[in-house]
């Protein structure tokens, strides 16, 4: 028994050492609403895929598991203030090597009203996280911060990772894609129930 407490003891304390990663910060931006358009801002820190690599788009979304053709959505895909990426298959981009931080921009176009689907218009945004955000297929573990820009001043912000600044804080990309985001001006209502606090 007092060898089960040292090792779980330990393995506490190596977890509180291990350094947090820099998260992955993305800032969504309204460009044509009435056209379904969005662009993302996706900024790499420093020391992630410096050496290069690639960044990818899914071809299924949790709940949803035919493969789909998300990346027919995401075009002009570029390094803010360089070249356009160089797209290697259906659903990835090569990311050349670089030092630094690195901010990579690219647009997106919703016009499917579906669970599965982005939909973008004047009166809402309803993103699905497989159909927005890029990956590195390498790096699943690395947090996502998604703050949002530029759209009406009168419409909120609702998603189960949303924190008190209005910021969506994903662990990781597995929970970023399970976590669909909704703007709009819907109301919104919370209560508690006995796992936490529920809001819709």
């Amino acid at each position: 028994m007092r060898h089960f407490f040292y090792l779980v003891l330990t393995s506490l304390l190596l977890a509180s050492e291990t350094p947090m990663l820099a998260p992955i910060k993305v800032t969504v931006l309204p460009i044509n609403l009435a056209q379904h358009q969005i662009e993302i801002q996706m900024t790499l820190p420093s020391g992630f895929l410096n050496d290069g690599g690639t960044l990818a788009l899914p071809s299924w979304t949790p709940g949803s598991y035919l493969v789909r053709d998300y990346a027919k959505f995401v075009d002009q895909v570029r390094i803010i203030g360089g070249d356009f990426l160089e797209k290697l298959d259906k659903q990835q981009w090569k990311v050349p090597p670089h030092q630094g931080a690195l901010t990579i921009r690219y647009r997106v176009y919703g016009n499917i009203m579906s669970v599965r689907e982005n939909y973008i218009d004047e009166s809402q945004a309803h993103l699905i996280g497989a159909n927005t955000f890029m990956y590195a297929p390498q790096n699943l573990d690395r947090p996502y911060e998604i703050s949002f820009k530029g759209f009406p001043k009168s419409w909120k912000i609702a998603c189960g990772l949303l924190d008190s600044e209005g910021t969506v804080q994903a662990p990781n990309y597995d929970l970023l894609v399970d976590s669909p985001i909704q703007l709009g001006t819907f109301r919104l209502h919370e209560w508690d129930s006995q796992i936490g606090r529920a809001h819709v």
